[in-house]
């Protein structure tokens, strides 16, 4: 099957979930989060839900709790790039892009150069082998290909996984996979 109409497939699904059911299976999925290696990294580049993803608010906050720098991506819709931004603990900080995903309102320009150890991604379908299609604007294999040291973690719904996903060049391949059933170790260089 190809990536657009997997993509379809599996955002219907997850489109049909109801609130209580992302609360309840994120709540899973971050449990075995927090039994991996997550709290060996430092600097962790989170992501904001919507649209029914795997919510990243409790992580968020475990992090932080526990002394780790977070940040979220600050989109550039035109060049298809992101930057990292540490997070802010003030609601006035943050506005929604126009994707509807929530993130920092600070300017680019005024940030630190950060080393990102750890990525927590987003994505709509997944395989075994840590194989991924997102929304297909290249957001996350742009900034995964100019930093490829760091550990990718992809947070998924069970139904989100399957057999395989056809890669491109550009495509990077998770290093975990996190549903609310497993853990799934996909490179050699896990930690």
């Amino acid at each position: 099957m190809n990536k657009s109409t997997l993509r379809k497939q599996v955002l219907s699904v997850r489109k049909q979930m109801s609130d209580a059911q992302v609360i309840t299976l994120s709540r899973a999925i971050f449990e075995k989060l927090k039994s991996t290696n997550i709290l060996n990294f430092c600097n962790v580049l989170a992501y904001s839900d919507f649209k029914n993803e795997v919510s990243t608010k409790d992580i968020i906050n475990y992090l932080v709790e526990n002394k780790r720098e977070v940040y979220l991506p600050k989109c550039d819709i035109k060049s298809k790039t992101f930057t990292p931004v540490k997070i802010l603990y003030d609601k006035a900080g943050y506005i929604t892009n126009s994707y509807g995903i929530f993130e920092p309102a600070v300017e680019i320009s005024n940030q630190e150069e950060t080393k990102i150890d750890c990525v927590i991604v987003p994505g709509i379908v997944f395989d075994k082998n840590g194989n991924r299609i997102g929304f297909g604007c290249g957001y996350y294999d742009k900034f995964l290909n100019d930093n490829p040291n760091v550990y990718k973690i992809a947070l998924c719904y069970e139904f989100q996984l399957t057999d395989c996903v056809d890669t491109d060049e550009y495509d990077v391949p998770m290093d975990a996979v996190i549903t609310e059933k497993r853990i799934i170790f996909c490179n050699k260089h896990n930690r």
